[in-house]
């Protein structure tokens, strides 16, 4: 039963006799128990433990009966109640190798939280400069010892009252004066006998304002004076079960190596993170990043990189669950004043621990505001509540039923909630100890340099399992090296100027800077080179347009065509001509039969020479050069190529020739194709013109 309903009544089991038959023979058989089971564990902080056995055979009817009462022992015990102990910051590990050898480089060193059951000396440490303050900038109560002479003498003070007595806050020096105060909390006192050894104490005159009371926050800067407290060997305490884990990591700079020439540069820290939320760790982190590291021998930041500190959050008291504030009511059915309007509110706080269950509605509706026609809002029946959310431990349930008739006019409004949430206890969770996850892949470093990688809980532990111990993230220096890259040469800009020597330039930017001890950048991003060196007012050369081309060399086949052109002004102080003043094309198709003679000659792969230029001729400076055909020649009526090449004044060609006879002038090619000769001259230069043997 629930929500104040009636319980059940009546059995829940019946038994009837059966099998009436009487047995010809009588046989008694008694109830027989199991073996005993292991025994449990002792039970915590007690002395108790438990074992069962189970029924393996049940009597008949005359038989003896199984007594519930022995199937469950109950046994004497020891156990060991939980260790106090103390959560201590270990010693900080050996500095790690530099990151480089050269240019900007880091050594880094860490240290972890762990549980110990002593706790570890405290120390003295300085809080800063000038007189001791509270965080609101109160000072606090002090007595003067008047037995202290020296700085070493005043803080002797906290190390013989740190056994005697948790009252004294820390001390002030005044080295001027050699003034020494106790500092303690505005509502205590201390007594020359609470310290180790005999000392003389003066309580010294408050002024203005009450005194302060708590930690000491800083100095206030008043000349002359130091502000040390006691720092105790332990971060906080706790029970020997509780998860004492942490992680601190601090970097240090290593000796600067120049790499290259460059400006020393600082390294900064960026701003620190907000402080975390407390965690079942008993403690809060912040975090901080190096926004810029510092470069060529400029000051490497010094400090931590992840702070911690203690935060009470209590992780084994009960918690009740908590709901969210109403919603607004939503109206959207609301049409002409009928219909229902509805508000909602969800479960802010789930209830941990043994905490007390939300109990009441999550969904309120409402009659919309003009009601027409009145009729009452009916609720259909609760649904079956569903499957508890957990398998084993407290989870919770829920059931829901709709509007099943809204609300119309003055009808009475439904009022209840539409759905309901209830705990709903399960089997006790077997014990599983926490397991952590695979480590991630190291990250690329960003612009400090860092890298980092993480875990997370994988299992989480139930029952008596063991906690996971160790750090969720770690973090690491890891530069990578980056070289100078630098673009393509731009196109060299317009000359300067028009004559007389002018310059003309083209140029290259860098892309990437080289960082780390990379590849440094090459000097040269511009070059110059002249341009229009010809005097101003002098003549240059001058050539003519082409003439018309030539009548083609063969009348079938395929031959060459040639026009040609001529110097009309010689340069006179002015640049001289460059141009082509002849040129040869292909004319006509290739239609001409190779002949019967085996010994022709027959040019079909590479041709004849013409100085490289695939138009065939080219006259430039004097005399003929004949280039490659890269059709080749296949003649069976001969060339007889006359005359020769006057200097830069063009081409004569005359004559014609025959297969078989004689050539006077030109080139000749004989009947037996076994050499080539050309009598003409102005030919390559030589005065026996070309020869081509054993074609």
């Amino acid at each position: 039963n629930s929500n104040d309903g009636a319980p059940c009544e009546g059995p829940v089991e019946q038994i009837q006799g059966c099998g009436e038959v009487a047995c010809e023979q009588r046989i008694c058989k008694d109830c027989v128990w199991g073996p005993w089971s292991d025994w449990g564990d002792c039970s915590k902080c007690g002395g108790q433990r438990y074992r069962q056995r189970a029924v393996v055979k049940m009597p008949n009817e005359c038989g003896k009966l199984c007594d519930p009462s022995v199937a469950k022992e109950v046994g004497d015990c020891t156990s060991h109640c939980e260790d106090q102990g103390f959560c201590s910051w270990t010693q900080w590990s050996e500095l790690g190798e530099c990151s480089s050898s050269c240019g900007t480089a880091v050594q880094m060193r860490q240290r972890s939280l762990n549980f110990h059951q002593k706790e570890a000396d405290g120390e003295n440490q300085l809080v800063g400069v000038g007189m001791c303050t509270s965080a609101g900038g109160q000072y606090y109560k002090s007595y003067r010892v008047e037995s202290a002479a020296s700085e070493y003498e005043c803080l002797s003070m906290l190390d013989a009252s740190a056994s005697a007595t948790s009252k004294v806050l820390g001390v002030e020096f005044h080295k001027p004066s050699q003034a020494c105060d106790i500092l303690v909390s505005g509502g205590d006192k201390i007594e020359p006998y609470m310290f180790s050894r005999p000392i003389a104490l003066k309580l010294n005159a408050q002024e203005g304002a009450d005194p302060a009371s708590g930690a000491i926050f800083g100095g206030d800067e008043t000349e002359g004076w130091k502000c040390w407290k006691r720092v105790p060997g332990y971060f906080f305490k706790a029970v020997k079960t509780a998860t004492c884990s942490a992680w601190q990591v601090d970097v240090k700079e290593c000796p600067y190596k120049s790499c290259e020439t460059c400006t020393p540069t600082a390294c900064i820290f960026g701003a620190w993170s907000a402080w975390s939320e407390a965690s079942c760790t008993q403690l809060c982190e912040r975090h901080r990043v190096i926004s810029r590291m510092n470069h060529c021998g400029g000051d490497p930041c010094n400090g931590p990189l992840i702070s911690t500190m203690h935060c009470r959050k209590d992780c084994e008291d009960p918690v009740d669950c908590l709901f969210d504030e109403w919603t607004s009511w939503d109206a959207s059915t609301c049409e002409g004043g009928r219909g229902q309007k509805m508000r909602s509110r969800n479960v802010k706080q789930a209830a941990v621990n043994g905490g007390q269950p939300c109990v009441g509605p999550t969904q309120e509706t409402g009659p919309c505001d003009e009601p027409i026609q009145d009729i009452d809002c009916e609720l259909s029946e609760w649904e079956a509540w569903t499957e508890c959310s957990v398998t084993c431990g407290l989870g919770f349930h829920s059931r829901e039923r709709g509007i099943q008739t809204a609300k119309q006019g003055f009808g009475n409004p439904c009022e209840g909630p539409l759905s309901m949430v209830d705990d709903c206890r399960m089997k006790k969770c077997p014990s599983q100890n926490c397991v952590w996850s695979d480590w991630t892949e190291w990250k690329s470093p960003g612009e400090d340099g860092m890298c980092s990688r993480s875990r997370k809980i994988y299992i989480e532990a139930t029952g008596e399992g063991l906690p996971c111990e160790g750090p969720m993230q770690e973090v690491r220096m890891c530069l990578s090296v980056v070289d100078c890259e630098i673009s393509e040469w731009s196109v060299w800009s317009p000359c300067d100027r028009s004559c007389g020597g002018g310059q003309s330039m083209r140029g290259r930017h860098i892309t990437v800077t080289p960082k780390n001890g990379g590849k440094a950048c090459p000097q040269d991003l511009e070059e110059l080179r002249g341009c229009n060196e010809s005097p101003c007012g002098g003549k240059h050369c001058e050539v003519s347009e082409w003439q018309a081309w030539g009548v083609c060399s063969n009348t079938c086949g395929r031959g060459r065509q040639i026009r040609e052109r001529f110097i009309v002004n010689q340069a006179n102080g002015g640049r001289g001509c460059d141009n082509l003043l002849a040129e040869a094309r292909e004319c006509g198709e290739i239609d001409v039969a190779a002949g019967e003679n085996e010994d022709a000659l027959e040019l079909t792969g590479g041709g004849l020479d013409f100085g490289g230029d695939s138009a065939g001729l080219d006259s430039t400076g004097g005399g003929l050069d004949l280039g490659q055909q890269t059709a080749g020649l296949d003649s069976t009526e001969g060339m007889d190529f006359g005359g020769e090449a006057q200097g830069s004044g063009g081409l004569d060609i005359q004559g014609g020739g025959t297969y078989g006879g004689q050539s006077g002038g030109g080139m000749s090619v004989s009947h037996v194709a076994h050499s080539m000769t050309s009598s003409g001259g102005g030919i390559y230069g030589g005065s026996g013109g070309m020869s081509v043997s054993h074609v």
